[in-house]
């Protein structure tokens, strides 16, 4: 679930740390088959881009039949020949306890846009993180760092 903006702070990961973790490509996050990158690449090359938001389309999709793989890629084709750097919204989900530590890094908002960033060879992307969970993504992703308070927290921080 998408992280409330009050208890954010806005910090920069290098996308091959996060990529390790957070594998757009494999399909798991939106339950279909893996997206193929040469795929994405050629629907770049050929102009074919999907400009509505998954949020808008999960929706209709419901309730209609949808090409997942092919409106993924589309998707993933449009962020990569137009970036939208907003941050992505990542956090931890499991739990460590005495049975072992069940945790990992999780990308709830932003997988098309690391899709992008992945296939462009970004050095870095922006996250929006909880504050209290800044210690737990740092033992996973070592390259985060904090760049900025969140949105809520105004010019007083």
């Amino acid at each position: 679930m998408p992280h409330a903006d009050e208890d954010t702070v806005e910090a920069e990961v290098r996308v091959d740390d996060l990529a390790r973790h957070c594998n757009p490509f494999d399909g798991q996050e939106w339950d279909c088959s893996p997206i193929p990158r040469e795929e994405v690449l050629d629907r770049v090359a050929r102009g074919e881009l999907e400009f509505e938001p998954w949020q808008v389309v999960n929706i209709r999709h419901r309730s209609a039949p949808l090409d997942d793989v092919s409106y993924h890629a589309g998707r993933i084709a449009c962020l990569y020949a137009n970036p939208d750097r907003s941050p992505l919204d990542i956090g931890m989900e499991g739990h460590r306890d005495a049975y072992g530590d069940c945790r990992r890094v999780r990308l709830f908002d932003g997988n098309h846009r690391l899709a992008a960033a992945i296939l462009r060879m970004d050095e870095t992307v922006r996250v929006k993180v909880m504050e209290w969970e800044l210690e737990a993504l740092r033992e996973f992703l070592p390259s985060l760092r904090v760049v900025g308070p969140g949105p809520a927290c105004g010019p007083a921080c």
